[in-house]
């Protein structure tokens, strides 16, 4: 592994670490099915900020291949590196506004994939329930929320969430968000955290 490639792998897993949960703020409808998802421009207010400290930056155009469309996401790094990715678009009909809608579509979902943004229902529902309840999110509240939806108790898990924020220099939210990315890591990090304290 070159030094350039350590240097990207290892702004790419602290950038991760504060990736929040994009809220869920526009509306959709399919048929009678009403829905709510993170447009494009919600997405990339909330990560370009992250992308920017820890030196990254994302491009998305379309390129052809033998009759078919894609659509390439790309992160550069400040050291150089680059990681890209395709992803056909599967479409077919002759309106352009229709098309041009697929493609934001795509680019929304490339760029949650490649940068590990989950749309998870569970944390969507903490963070919806958070956003509508009050305007200032607390700390006690934002770990209630995760219990209410994945159990456990809230005294232990408080005092896991406060010491691993406080070694990793995160806030509680950022602790909190980062478990929702990967609860079954959380799980073990968690079951592992009591039996060294005896808990």
């Amino acid at each position: 592994m070159t030094k350039e490639h350590q240097e990207f792998i290892k702004d790419f897993v602290a950038m991760q670490a504060e990736m929040p949960v994009v809220f869920k703020a526009a509306q959709g409808q399919a048929g009678n099915h009403k829905f709510k998802y993170a447009d494009l421009n919600e997405i990339v207010t909330t990560i370009r900020p992250i992308l920017a400290k820890y030196g990254f930056a994302f491009m998305q155009h379309l390129e052809t291949s033998n009759g078919d469309t894609y659509l390439r996401t790309e992160l550069h790094h400040k050291s150089g590196q680059c990681f890209s990715a395709p992803v056909l678009i599967e479409f077919k009909g002759e309106n352009i506004k229709l098309f041009g809608a697929s493609i934001t579509y795509y680019r929304r979902y490339a760029l949650q994939a490649m940068l590990g943004i989950v749309a998870d229902d569970d944390a969507d529902a903490i963070q919806d329930t958070i956003k509508k309840s009050s305007p200032k999110v607390n700390d006690d509240d934002y770990i209630k929320k995760f219990i209410e939806h994945n159990g456990g108790d809230f005294g232990l898990i408080k005092e896991f969430f406060t010491r691993k924020a406080k070694y990793n220099q995160w806030t509680i939210i950022e602790t909190v968000n980062h478990a929702l990315d990967d609860l079954a890591a959380f799980d073990k990090e968690f079951n592992i955290w009591k039996t060294q304290n005896g808990k």
